[in-house]
């Protein structure tokens, strides 16, 4: 869709040890000064003491970002470098 993406993983320490942890970060036009960055952050819960299911836990933060860049990339594409 014409962004630039890119990941920043981590890791913090939970009461299961050491755990990494990841960020998507999209930015439209990066050459721009005044730029969009649009973020969501994914992983998964783990219980050692009960099932979970956890699509939506990380999967409708990153769908919502994709969609709301699918939806922006029409209007964004009208803006010239004077507007930015």
């Amino acid at each position: 869709m014409g962004w630039t993406v890119s990941e920043d993983s981590f890791t913090d320490t939970t009461p299961l040890g050491d755990k990494t942890f990841v960020n998507v970060i999209a930015v439209h036009d990066s050459t721009v000064t005044r730029r969009l960055t649009l973020a969501c952050h994914y992983d998964s819960k783990l219980f050692t003491d009960a099932e979970f299911i956890g699509a939506t836990d990380s999967a409708v933060p990153c769908a919502l970002m994709i969609d709301v860049a699918r939806t922006l990339n029409a209007s964004l594409s009208k803006v010239t470098c004077s507007d930015c």
